[in-house]
């Protein structure tokens, strides 16, 4: 099973579980619940962590050796075939180091949030919350929940677009030393 395929099934799974656990006031629903949240953020993490994010750092190494090439070659008179290829390989390029970082930023918000339902879950084992601010505090992971699902699908599509950047980078390269014939100017 693939990487986006797990995720997503195990999105499904929470969102469905959520759905109803939050209709209920009852404990074992609020438990429920957020063992769905901790089981979703967890596959999220372990999602994202199979990617490897020094794809984003060669990308960047990349743009800036190869930013004299581009320049010059957006400066000449380019069929539109090929310059829709040179500047969506430019943009991925350019993009790489800032993909690379999102990445990073969100699993470690996915980190923190795997502790603080963790701790969450535990509060709830030992009775130490009153039930409506369990509920306020599952609304709000709820959300959150949502939020992070299409940031993460965004991670995994960013990446993907990566990988083929940087699979294609030898026509990338040929693409660049083309030169076209000169012509004399009057």
């Amino acid at each position: 099973m693939n990487r986006s395929t797990l995720f997503l099934a195990l999105a499904a799974l929470t969102f469905g579980v959520l759905a109803t656990g939050c209709q209920r006031t009852t404990a074992p629903q609020h438990v429920t619940t957020l063992d769905s949240l901790l089981t979703s953020t967890n596959g999220a993490l372990l999602t994202l962590r199979e990617l490897d994010p020094s794809r984003y750092d060669l990308l960047d190494s990349a743009y800036h050796a190869l930013l004299p090439s581009f320049l010059e070659r957006l400066e000449d008179t380019l069929r539109p075939d090929e310059a829709d290829q040179l500047v969506d390989r430019f943009l991925v390029f350019r993009s790489a180091e800032r993909m690379g970082e999102d990445q990073r930023m969100l699993e470690e918000r996915l980190a923190i949030r795997y502790a603080r339902l963790d701790t969450l879950r535990g509060d709830l084992a030992i009775g130490a919350l009153p039930d409506g601010q369990v509920r306020e505090a599952i609304r709000t992971e709820l959300g959150l929940a949502r939020f992070e699902h299409e940031q993460v699908l965004s991670v995994i599509q960013n990446y993907r677009t990566a990988q083929q950047a940087w699979d294609m980078r030898d026509s990338l390269t040929a693409l660049l030393s083309e030169t076209r014939p000169t012509t004399a100017r009057p």
